[in-house]
This record gives C-alpha cells, structure tokens and sequence, in this order.
C-alpha cells in the first residue's frame, strides 16, 4: 500500500504514491521530537539581499543606469564606489589580492544603443 497510487486519487500530485506524505509527516515529528537541537535558517533570496542592502541596490542601479546609457564616467563611478564597498566588506588585504581580477581595465558596452525615452514635461 506504500507504493500504491491511491495517495493521489485525482492526480493532483503526478499520481504520487504514499511515501512522500508519510515522510512529510514523519520528518516534522523528527523535528518535534528533538526540539532544543535543530534550528531553522532563514535563506536571503537576491532580490531580499539587494532591498535590505542600500549599497548593493545603488551599486546594481548604478551598473544598470551605466550599461543603459553607454557612460563610461558613470560606469568608472560604479568600479570606484564597487572598490570601496569590497573594501569595507573584506578588508583592505582582500581588496589587494583580488583588485585585478574584479577591478575592469576598460569598459566594453555590447549591443546597440537603446533608445532613451524622456517623460515630457506636463504644462501647468
């Protein structure tokens, strides 16, 4: 009966068998039964990352503003800012060993230059 399809009698779960639902219910009754010793951990998904991280927003804004208009002054505002953030992060040492291989020589914008559209001006 284990293995038997009758679990899933409309077919809601790919005709799933009993063994997911019974092992479902057995694992929170492991987590009961041995309460003070597992905890939980909250995953941080990019996007939770980027709004509880004021720097990282403006640093991916500022990246994106840059790559949309085709400015190197603005995307050489981003590697310098970048630079500063890793370094508070890591540490200066870190900064050191890796500068090269994070910090771009030149900046290479791909792709057409998409159009810029304005929003106009409403008259009062």
């Amino acid at each position: 009966m284990l293995h038997s399809a009758m679990a899933d009698a409309r077919g809601a779960h790919a005709n799933a068998s009993y063994l997911p639902f019974v092992v479902e219910r057995l694992f929170s009754t492991f987590l009961l039964a041995h309460r003070g010793k597992y905890r939980s951990y909250k995953y941080l998904t990019e996007r939770s990352r980027l709004e509880r991280n004021i720097h990282l927003r403006h640093l991916r804004e500022m990246k994106d503003r840059a790559s949309q208009v085709r400015s190197e002054w603005l995307a050489s505002c981003w590697t310098h800012y970048r630079r500063l953030y890793l370094a508070q992060i890591h540490g200066k040492p870190w900064l050191r060993k890796y500068q090269t291989l994070i910090t771009p020589r030149e900046v290479c914008f791909l792709g057409p230059l998409p159009e810029i559209v304005y929003p106009v001006e409403q008259a009062a």
